[in-house]
C-alpha cells in the first residue's frame, strides 16, 4: 500500500477505486487474525502487501510483517516497534491496538484519495496530538475539514477507531 500512496494515482475516482478495495482487504485480514487470537502489532501501510493485475485493478490483499505479532494474553504489552503510524496511547496488546492503527492508516489513505498527498510526519503528530488532547468534537471538525470530500461514513469510522479509551473503539471495523 505504501508505494501506492508514494507513486500515486492521477484521478481521484480511481484513487478511490484502488483504495477502497486496498482497505477492505486489510480489515478482512486482521478480522482473520483476530479470529484467531492474534495481534499483528505493526499495522501500516509498508505491511498491507497488494497485488495488481495488468489493468491496474487490485487482485489481492495481505497483511505482512508478523515479526511484531503476538497471540492475545491478558497483560501482554505493547512492542516498541511501530512508532510512526501505530501509535496506540495505551501499553496492553489487544485488538483494539490493531483498531487504532488501522485508524491511522485509514486516515492516511483518505487524506491520499482526496488530494494525492502523501501524509507527513507532522500531518501525524498533529493528529495524534488531536486524540490525545480526547476532544472528540475539536478532533471530528478537524478530520472533516481535513477530509472536506470524503463520505461522512469514513470520517466517522476513523473517529471511532482512534478513541483514545480502548474500550471505546470497536472490536472491529466494518468495510463496505
Amino acid at each position: 500500500m505504501y508505494s501506492v500512496l508514494r507513486e500515486g494515482i492521477p484521478l481521484v475516482h480511481k484513487r478511490r477505486a484502488v483504495m477502497l478495495p486496498i482497505l477492505s482487504g486489510a480489515v478482512r485480514g486482521m478480522q482473520l487474525l483476530h479470529e484467531k487470537n492474534l495481534v499483528h502489532g505493526d499495522i501500516k501501510p509498508d505491511n498491507i502487501l497488494v497485488n495488481f493485475n495488468i489493468e491496474g485493478q487490485v487482485v489481492s490483499v495481505k497483511l505482512g510483517d508478523f515479526g511484531l505479532s503476538r497471540f492475545l494474553m491478558d497483560g501482554m504489552k505493547t512492542p516498541n516497534g511501530n512508532q510512526y503510524f501505530g501509535f496506540a496511547p495505551e501499553d496492553d496488546l489487544t485488538v483494539k491496538y490493531d483498531i487504532f492503527s488501522f485508524g491511522v492508516v485509514l486516515f492516511a489513505a483518505l487524506v491520499f484519495m482526496q488530494t494525492e498527498v502523501m501524509v507527513t510526519t507532522i500531518t501525524l503528530e498533529s493528529l495524534k496530538n488531536m486524540v490525545l488532547d480526547g476532544d472528540s468534537v475539536s478532533f471530528r471538525h478537524w478530520l472533516t475539514r481535513y477530509l472536506v470530500d470524503q463520505d461522512r461514513y469514513y470520517i466517522e469510522l476513523v473517529v471511532q477507531c482512534l478513541q483514545l479509551n480502548p474500550d471505546d473503539r470497536p472490536s472491529k471495523p466494518s468495510h463496505s
